[in-house]
Formats: C-alpha cells, structure tokens, sequence
C-alpha cells in the first residue's frame, strides 16, 4: 500500500500546528511521519541487502555448471549446437537460483 495518502493527510496536519506554533502537535505528526516513512521504506531496502547473496549463489551456480561441460568429451561437444553451449549455462544457473 502506498504511504503517500497518509504522508499527504499528516502533511496537512502539520502545517496548521507550524502556523499556530504548537511545538507538541508538530513534533507528533513529524514523528509520525517519520514512523510511516521508515515503515515503507525499510521493507524495500532489504531487497537491496539480498542482491549481494544472490549475486554470489548465481556466480558459484554458473561456475559449476561450466565446469562440468569442460569435462565433456570432444566428441559431445562437436554434437552440441553453440547456442546451447552459451544459453543453457546461464539458463541453468539462473534456474537455480530460483
């Protein structure tokens, strides 16, 4: 759910308690604010903190599997189409990870 709605409200909360120069009433609705602000955007940041991992998991996966066709045959290979040989690693590495 979006947050701009209810920034927007706490927005027009805050500029009557600025205008009137009460400091309780615009220290909560900034507080909320920032509580709102912090609750949506702390969840989308983790997404950030898992791109690392999965970076890693899909290196070693891609490392793997073209390790084992370097241990095929020559005669396997000549059969094999190229694109197979360039698609299917990175196919199969990203296969893995999901």
């Amino acid at each position: 759910m979006p947050a701009w709605p209810l920034l927007a409200w706490l927005a027009g909360q805050l500029i009557p308690a600025i205008g009137a120069a009460i400091p309780a009433t615009r220290a909560a609705v900034m507080l909320q604010a920032w509580r709102c602000f912090c609750c949506t955007k702390l969840p989308s940041s983790a997404g950030h903190l898992l791109a690392s991992p999965a970076l890693q998991v899909s290196q070693a996966a891609q490392a793997s599997s073209f390790r084992r066709r370097r241990s095929w045959n020559a005669g396997a290979l000549e059969k094999a189409l190229a694109a197979n040989l360039t698609y299917r690693p990175h196919e199969d590495a990203d296969g893995s990870v999901k």
